[in-house]
């Protein structure tokens, strides 16, 4: 018998964590998606101690390796998941330069090109009315014009985040075009300034992070906020940001049809060679 779960990418981290323990009190069958299976196993235990009566699984992912994706991918098609809710919330804001074993730009690797292999592959199992929400943030820094899986910038570790995210922002709205007449809902949710380890790794953020910041900085319970919210609600507006529980206004010229159709087209050619 087919089950309907929800998955949370990143839970061990600290929004992920709050939105898997929601899901969880909530009764719903919960698969947190983790790397380290060390901090999934010890958050695995936690849930499954603090909601004994709600069904809770962890599979390993590592959005940084195709065949962790695709490994994650059957499994859940093994089992005849069907994925009620799929939250794409794990991310990676690079310290140094880096680049995946497809000698892709890490930031791109795994924000990007990651959770777009992952949602590709996981199609055959969505259900009828799933919803899919893509953590987003930092995108009015962003670009993809350009070849951003291969930058020839400077180094710039919040300018790469950024446009990663915006790649990610533009293949939801991608998303929401190709779902428009059915039941599947897509929502990029945008936490705000999370004090998160990502954001808070590194001696720069003793500083001045702590200076400029500091009075920005929400608490995980705060950037969890509008995630929980679209799993409770389904506003009939997909494709867009979501902040504060309401839409969120970017510029209309933030990246232009011919820039997303030349990254599209790119991403395709690069699914395809590394399948």
């Amino acid at each position: 018998m087919s089950s309907r779960v929800s998955i949370v990418t990143g839970a061990t981290g600290k929004i992920g964590k709050v939105v898997a323990e929601e899901i969880a009190r909530q009764g719903k069958h919960l698969i947190i998606a983790c790397r380290s299976l060390a901090k999934s196993k010890v958050l695995l235990g936690e849930l499954k101690s603090a909601h004994p009566h709600s069904t809770i699984e962890s599979i390993m992912l590592d959005l940084a390796d195709k065949r962790s994706i695709n490994k994650f991918a059957e499994i859940i098609e093994q089992k005849c998941y069907i994925v009620n809710e799929l939250v794409c919330n794990a991310g990676v804001l690079c310290q140094y330069e880096s680049q995946s074993k497809e000698d892709v730009d890490m930031s791109m690797a795994v924000n990007y090109l990651g959770n777009v292999r992952l949602i590709e592959r996981l199609q055959r199992s969505l259900a009828h009315d799933a919803k899919i929400l893509n953590m987003v943030s930092s995108i009015r820094w962003g670009t993809i014009s350009g070849d951003p899986f291969h930058p020839e910038d400077r180094f710039n570790r919040f300018r790469r985040y950024a446009s990663s995210k915006l790649a990610l922002y533009a293949y939801t709205q991608h998303l929401a075009r190709k779902y428009d007449n059915s039941n599947i809902s897509v929502y990029a949710v945008d936490p705000g300034i999370v004090n998160t380890v990502m954001i808070t790794k590194g001696k720069w953020f003793e500083g001045i992070a702590d200076i400029f910041l500091s009075p920005f900085v929400r608490t995980p319970e705060k950037g969890a906020e509008t995630a929980l919210y679209l799993l409770t609600n389904r506003p009939q507006t997909t494709g867009m940001v979501y902040h504060d529980c309401k839409i969120e206004q970017f510029p209309a010229d933030m990246y232009t049809k011919e820039e997303w159709s030349q990254l599209w087209d790119n991403t395709q050619k690069y699914l395809a060679e590394n399948i």
